[in-house]
């Protein structure tokens, strides 16, 4: 694990305290900085043993993102945006410059993919959810586009299936970051 890998987990562990007031300022719900620094740093570590730094990024911002969509059904932009340009600058950093142009080719097809059905059904899906759509598409891309499809099989099966448990148990509202991030991250760490 390089040290660009290694960085993450460090910076999951440090920047804790704000992750948890997101949280907080978000859901209106108590935070303890420590569990979300360790469930952080822990993803981030795993994710490190395969996987490039922006995906380690993305990793460990999985833990304040799931908590806030599930207890609040919002993905903040605090979270995601600054994600943006960290995901790209590790992605130039490390992969060839057609990968670089691939990434930014398959966020742009999520967010518009997404934005549009935003816009048609703005209760099915949120801004955060087109956000951070196009936020998971960056490594995905940059692999190649089959990850892309894989990664959009993954999530329409998982959310699927989550629509149907919810509305199994009389629930109207599903929290789509979570299946979001699960296809990314499944697809990105094989």
């Amino acid at each position: 694990m390089d040290i660009f890998a290694a960085a993450p987990p460090a910076l999951a562990v440090g920047f804790a305290p704000l992750l948890a007031r997101v949280v907080v300022s978000r859901t209106g719900l108590p935070c303890p900085a420590v569990p979300l620094a360790l469930c952080s740093a822990g993803f981030a570590a795993i994710a490190a043993w395969t996987a490039a730094a922006p995906v380690v990024l993305l990793a460990a911002l999985a833990a304040p993102l799931v908590l806030t969509d599930v207890l609040a059904r919002r993905l903040p932009d605090p979270l995601t945006l600054p994600a943006y340009p960290a995901v790209l600058a590790g992605l130039a950093a490390t992969g060839p410059p057609d990968a670089v142009w691939r990434a930014v080719a398959a966020a742009v097809v999520a967010l518009a993919g997404l934005g549009s059905v935003h816009l048609l059904a703005p209760a099915a899906l949120g801004p955060g959810d087109v956000k951070l759509a196009g936020l998971l598409a960056l490594p995905l891309g940059a692999v190649s586009w089959a990850a892309v499809w894989a990664a959009t099989v993954l999530v329409l099966t998982a959310g699927g299936l989550a629509a149907g448990w919810a509305l199994a148990r009389g629930r109207r509202e599903v929290p789509y970051g979570p299946v979001l991030l699960v296809g990314a991250l499944m697809t990105l760490l094989r």
